[in-house]
């Protein structure tokens, strides 16, 4: 007998297909609900010339962008005709549900899922007024880690039973054959912004290069962003002739080839997905120990977490790894294992269809 069985359809919508980490992971989270049968559209809020544009379209996957010098009005007769196929609409930002907001009572029967890829309270009156205007029409609010959960719960007090916790993802690459680096190289990856605090590193690689056993090392960033000049200004004035500024490199797998351990300096992160991506390829990571790092890296078995703030601490931590290249082997394979019991791609895409379907 013939199935039946209605096609589930989702669209998801983003502020926009710039690089970062919510935006990677609603890319490959499409992915995967394609090769699952479900009818996947992107629906992006900025421009059709963004980063990521090319490898949603190099993906197959249906993607609609909001026409460039339409009006305000037009803009939403465009969205909420973009919606009016798909069973479930799937928004991956705040900004995009601000941006959503006037068209709320337009919205008919749509199911309404909201993720919090960060863990910004938003205690503001602005967003606070957001999000209770949106209470009645989000079926389901799902966070990508309980302290995330838990900041929104505390500051918007919304019924429990709307809210969920699902991890992010990644696809698990083959193991690499990792070998023990004669020259290490320590990596920062994603937007240069004043809350990732790449600043930090920098000062802490000058501190690696004066201190007394003279290490072989180089730093690599990878990503790009407001605070790029001004760190490629801090890299001469401190006379660090090790580092490399990459720009922005769609590749993963060419990005973490160029690394042996990742610095997270951040002062602020929700679950980051480059810190995901790293351990799946057996790379040790130095964190800070805010947000959702802690679930990801233990320190003397997944990579090193030291406070935030200290570029002291912070190449105190690297030096270790300089001292003792060995680590690079034992804590990433111990990396790998975490994200392969936690975090795969596979997992988050089954626990988002089972929310959808609980619809």
């Amino acid at each position: 007998m013939e199935d039946r069985t209605p096609v589930l359809s989702v669209m998801h919508v983003l502020n926009s297909l710039m690089l970062g980490g919510a935006e990677r992971l609603t890319v490959e989270l499409a992915k995967a609900q394609v090769n699952q049968s479900l009818n996947v559209k992107i629906y992006s809020l900025g421009s059709d010339s963004e980063f990521l544009v090319s490898e949603v379209k190099k993906a197959g996957i249906a993607l609609e962008s909001r026409k460039p010098g339409s009006s305000r009005l037009d803009g939403y007769k465009q969205v909420l005709a973009a919606m009016e196929p798909y069973d479930v609409v799937h928004i991956h930002s705040p900004r995009s549900l601000a941006h959503l907001t006037p068209i709320l009572p337009f919205l008919g029967n749509k199911k309404i899922v909201y993720t919090r890829h960060g863990i910004d309270p938003l205690n503001s009156l602005k967003w606070k007024l957001i999000h209770r205007l949106w209470n009645r029409y989000i079926n389901v609010a799902t966070f990508v880690t309980q302290a995330g959960y838990d900041v929104f719960e505390n500051v918007q007090r919304w019924d429990r039973d709307k809210l969920k916790v699902i991890t992010n993802g990644v696809v698990i690459p083959e193991n690499q054959g990792k070998s023990i680096p004669t020259s290490l190289r320590f990596g920062s990856v994603g937007r240069m912004v004043g809350l990732k605090r790449q600043d930090l590193f920098l000062e802490a690689a000058k501190l690696l290069k004066e201190s007394p056993s003279k290490p072989d090392f180089s730093v690599h960033f990878f990503g790009a962003g407001p605070e790029q000049a001004a760190l490629e200004k801090m890299v001469q004035d401190l006379e660090l002739q090790n580092v490399k500024f990459h720009g922005e490199v769609k590749d993963v797998d060419a990005i973490y080839s160029n690394i042996d351990v990742l610095v997270v300096s951040s002062e602020s992160e929700g679950l980051s997905m480059v810190i995901i991506e790293a351990m799946a390829r057996e790379i040790p990571t130095i964190a800070t120990d805010v947000g959702g790092n802690p679930t990801l890296v233990t320190s003397g078995e997944t990579g090193v977490l030291i406070p935030f703030g200290s570029a002291k601490v912070l190449f105190e931590a690297m030096e270790m790894f300089v001292k003792d290249p060995n680590l690079i082997l034992s804590l990433g394979s111990n990396a790998k294992s975490h994200i392969q019991a936690n975090y795969s791609l596979e997992k988050t895409c089954e626990q988002y269809i089972s929310c959808y379907q609980s619809l």
